[in-house]
């Protein structure tokens, strides 16, 4: 299992007033691999206290919340085939899902 917590403190300095906020990152990751080509893995996504950060209003479709599921599979030394699906949760209160299929490769 993976876990990972950023804090992350912003000030944006303009000519009015000087406006700072917080907020943490943070994600947690499973996976499991089997018969030595294969990883399936679930992830899920979350920003606490982002609400009305005044250095993220810059950017309305900053992901806030993700549920993501995929499998990969792992094609010759240096490829891999990935399908992935999750389940996106914009701060503007926007969602979608997506199925994404990427060739991954080293050269």
């Amino acid at each position: 299992m993976l876990v990972a917590m950023t804090f992350v403190h912003n000030t944006l300095n303009s000519t009015s007033d000087n406006d700072s906020d917080t907020f943490v990152n943070s994600y947690a990751q499973l996976e499991y691999h089997w018969q030595d080509r294969w990883t399936g893995y679930a992830r899920y996504e979350y920003t606490f206290g982002a609400d009305n950060d005044p250095y993220l209003e810059f950017f309305p479709d900053f992901v806030k919340k993700r549920a993501l599921a995929g499998l990969r599979l792992d094609v010759a030394k240096h490829h891999a085939l990935t399908l992935e699906f999750s389940k996106d949760h914009l701060q503007g209160h926007k969602s979608f899902g997506s199925l994404v299929l990427q060739w991954t490769a080293l050269f």
